[in-house]
C-alpha cells in the first residue's frame, strides 16, 4: 500500500517554475502602502480639515473625541482613505458587472417561505425571533431597527 505522502504527491504534483519566475515571485512588485499618500512628498486629493470631521461625525450622529490628537488622527486617517480610494476610481470598470446585492445571493425554496410565515403567523416563546444583539444595547429600538432621536432644536436633518 502507498504511503500517504506519496498519495499525496500523486494527487498534487509539484509545480516547476523557472528561476527567473522564482526570483520575480519571492518580491512583491507593489504594496498597499504605495498607495497611501507619504506624508512628506504627497498629500490626498481633497484634503479634509477639522471641521469636515465633525461636520461628518454630526450626519452619522458620532460622538466627536475630545482629545485634540484624537481628532487629528481621525482626520489624518480619513485623508489617508480618501487617497486610496482615489487609486480605486481609477480602475476601468466598464466591463464589470454591477453588485445587486453585497451579500451572496442565495436560492429561496418553498420551505423557507413556508417556514418564514410559519414564524410569523405563529410566535411562540420557544422559537423566538432572531435578534441582533447589538440591539439590546441601543436606547430606542422599533422592531429590529435603532432609533436615533435628532437634537432638540434641530428642524432638518443636515446636509
Amino acid at each position: 500500500m502507498a504511503s500517504l505522502s506519496t498519495l499525496w504527491r500523486s494527487a498534487y504534483p509539484t509545480v516547476v517554475v523557472r528561476a527567473s519566475l522564482r526570483n520575480y515571485l519571492t518580491h512583491p512588485t507593489w504594496s498597499v502602502a504605495t498607495l497611501l499618500p507619504n506624508h512628506v512628498t504627497q498629500s490626498p486629493t481633497e484634503p479634509i480639515d477639522q471641521a469636515t470631521v465633525q461636520h461628518l461625525h454630526r450626519l452619522a450622529n458620532l460622538e466627536l473625541p475630545t482629545d485634540a490628537a484624537a481628532v487629528e488622527a481621525l482626520r489624518i486617517s480619513i485623508n489617508e482613505l480618501n487617497h486610496f480610494v482615489s487609486h480605486v476610481k481609477e480602475l476601468d470598470l466598464s466591463d464589470v458587472e454591477p453588485l445587486v446585492t453585497l451579500t451572496p445571493e442565495r436560492v429561496i425554496d418553498v420551505l423557507d417561505i413556508t417556514n418564514a410565515t410559519h414564524l410569523v403567523t405563529n410566535p411562540s416563546p420557544s422559537t423566538p425571533r432572531a435578534r441582533s444583539p447589538l440591539l439590546d444595547h441601543s436606547q430606542q429600538v422599533i422592531d429590529d431597527y435603532y432609533v436615533i432621536q435628532q437634537p432638540a432644536g434641530s428642524d432638518q436633518i443636515e446636509t
